[in-house]
């Protein structure tokens, strides 16, 4: 009789080995068709970033709290693609990095501290979301992780020094996943960013 730190391995997870083993000699035959010096640096690039995200599809799938974290997408990637398993979904998570998608301003008129809202997208689990403002030499001089709102795709972030929002400074916004991709948008504070008809949320610091 197994432990109760020991995962005992039902008909589906050895299916899912099975499926594992098929999909790295498929893909190691399709590998073999083309001559490693007909590569071009990108497609080099490319393979070596896939060959770390089927190291992290393995990591994922002998672990079940991080294998737990992918399972509630499965249903709805089985209606397109019949036989995928927790390891391509993290394959799949690896291999795309979130996207920042739109970063607004509170309106100034409203009064009370100033607000930047962030509308930020991950594929699977929601994206973790921080604001900076850097000086011109690079130094952070303010630093602090949005808050998430509706369907964890809209973040907002209250500046904890307003006087810091000035000509020479970056705002930067930074968006990490699960696997650990980073998206980053930096925007010029010379430039006014576009101001959100959103109303505030509520205060939460």
């Amino acid at each position: 009789m197994a432990s109760s730190s020991e995962r005992v391995l039902t008909k589906a997870d050895i299916l899912q080995v099975i499926n594992i083993g098929r999909f790295n000699r498929k893909l190691k035959h399709s590998a073999s068709m083309i001559p490693a010096e007909r590569y071009s640096e990108k497609r080099k690039q490319h393979l070596s970033r896939f060959e770390y995200a089927k190291e992290y599809g393995r990591q994922v799938f002998a672990d079940p709290g991080k294998s737990a974290l992918y399972a509630p997408y499965l249903k709805t990637w089985k209606r397109k693609r019949k036989h995928i398993g927790i390891y391509q979904l993290a394959i799949r998570d690896y291999m795309h990095a979130p996207s920042i998608e739109e970063v607004t301003f509170s309106d100034r008129r409203r009064g009370g501290p100033e607000m930047v809202f962030i509308r930020a997208y991950n594929e699977f689990q929601a994206p973790h979301v921080a604001v900076s403002i850097v000086a011109p030499d690079g130094e952070i001089l303010e630093e602090g992780e949005a808050d998430g709102h509706q369907f964890h795709i809209h973040y907002s972030y209250r500046f904890i020094d307003r006087s810091l929002l000035k000509p020479g400074n970056t705002l930067r916004i930074s968006a990490w996943d699960l696997p650990g991709n980073i998206a980053v948008k930096e925007y010029d504070l010379l430039q006014n960013l576009p101001v959100s008809n959103l109303p505030d949320p509520p205060e939460t610091r």
